[in-house]
């Protein structure tokens, strides 16, 4: 019988694979962002992945921040880019901002 390894078949992988950071980790650092993914699913709901290299590492991390995906979305933004984000309040909610 024939081994997968010798079909020389080679499946992509279906979404980004660097290490999940959490975006807690990442405010008032300075980032590089590099691409990201609208409408991921995960099991809190539809999200977008966000691809960005800190500390000279590719990461990831999810956000529902509509300020974030807006910038993200904006037909200017030219990727990589540099930024920090930053945390701000409107109300009794925090919510996250690139600046």
């Amino acid at each position: 019988m024939i081994s997968f390894a010798e079909l020389g078949i080679e499946i992509e992988p279906d979404g980004f694979t660097e290490e999940k950071i959490s975006i807690n980790d990442i405010v008032n650092i300075s980032i590089s962002v590099i691409d990201f993914r609208r409408d991921v699913a995960t099991k809190n709901g539809e999200r977008y992945v966000v691809r960005i290299s800190h500390d000279n590492r590719p990461r990831i991390f999810f956000t529902q921040s509509k300020r974030i995906i807006a910038a993200l979305e904006n037909e200017k933004m030219k990727f990589p880019f540099s930024t920090t984000i930053k945390t701000y309040k409107a109300g009794e909610k925090r919510g996250y901002m690139f600046t």
